[in-house]
């Protein structure tokens, strides 16, 4: 099945949303919908995609502020996201929002993933709840990629600093991606560019 992913980088925290569609389909994935929701909305519209889930790789601001403007344009879309996540992104002090100039609470979630489910999609998406970064995280597996959201960074050991963050839980993670997964497969981050599992001993330091 031919997989495409496009990202749309949002400006305030320069996270990326991933917008992923596979050839002859209009129902598409999209993955931490940030502030720039007229620049996704122009992606989607102009190809004629219609959001079936938007997913969450976690609860930070900059990952989720374009979950109420997304549901109220695209109807059907059903957003997902782990059952920690989906208490935290309701509540702005959770998702860290209450400490900047724009507060923000999400709309609830539709579906809260509790261990290893697969959405119903065009072909298998795994999505494994994990903490380390924050309490809330979930990785989504498919078609050779993983989204890691800010669990993995290119070049940067990952911040654990944060509430909510675990380095005893990054470093579970961290064990069962390498178990898990072939050392080719792509790792597409929150922030930044690409990399392959096989870089996750140099780029993480737990």
């Amino acid at each position: 099945m031919n997989v495409t992913i496009t990202p749309v980088l949002n400006d305030a925290y320069k996270s990326l949303t991933y917008v992923v569609s596979v050839a002859g389909s209009q129902d598409v994935l999209v993955i931490d919908p940030g502030e720039q929701v007229e620049r996704l909305a122009t992606v989607l519209d102009t190809f004629g995609w219609q959001p079936q889930f938007i997913v969450l790789t976690h609860e930070h601001l900059d990952h989720i502020m374009g979950t109420n403007a997304l549901k109220l344009k695209y109807r059907g879309a059903s957003l997902v996201c782990s059952a920690t996540c989906a208490g935290n992104i309701v509540d702005d002090r959770m998702n860290l929002s209450f400490f900047t100039a724009t507060p923000y609470e999400s709309v609830p979630a539709d579906v809260a993933i509790t261990d290893e489910e697969y959405l119903n999609w065009h072909l298998p998406v795994m999505c494994k709840p994990f903490g380390g970064h924050s309490r809330g995280g979930m990785l989504i597996a498919m078609d050779g990629r993983l989204f890691a959201g800010d669990q993995f960074i290119k070049g940067m050991p990952t911040l654990t600093a944060l509430p909510g963050g675990s380095k005893d839980d990054l470093a579970e993670c961290l064990t069962w991606v390498q178990h898990r997964f072939p050392p080719e497969t792509l790792i597409l981050p929150g922030h930044g560019e690409p990399f392959t599992v096989a870089d996750l001993t140099h780029e993480v330091t737990c």
